[in-house]
């Protein structure tokens, strides 16, 4: 049975979630994933949903953050300007 846009976003939120998601201890772990394990045999939409926000989350975790990318021809921001003793400008020439 095809879901509904709104179904389907409920569902996506839901799986996104629980791949962000980080472990918890003890009981409170064990209670988490007695939980996720109910979700995805409810539905298999819920399963495939969750294979691809846990592939997502892995992926976007292989990303740099756009501030370690350096950028060709930009000024070093940590290198400090000799003449003032701080960091130098942007030029945005």
């Amino acid at each position: 049975m095809k879901q509904s846009g709104e179904q389907a976003d409920l569902v996506w939120n839901i799986a996104w979630s629980w791949a962000r998601r980080q472990p918890l201890q003890g009981d409170a772990e064990q209670a988490a994933l007695n939980e996720l394990a109910c979700w995805l045999a409810a539905d298999p939409a819920h399963r495939k949903a969750y294979q691809k926000a846990c592939k997502l989350w892995l992926l976007a975790g292989l990303v740099p953050p756009v501030n370690d990318v350096p950028i060709p021809g930009a000024p070093d921001a940590s290198d400090p300007d000799p003449e003032q003793g701080r960091p130098a400008p942007f030029d945005s020439h």
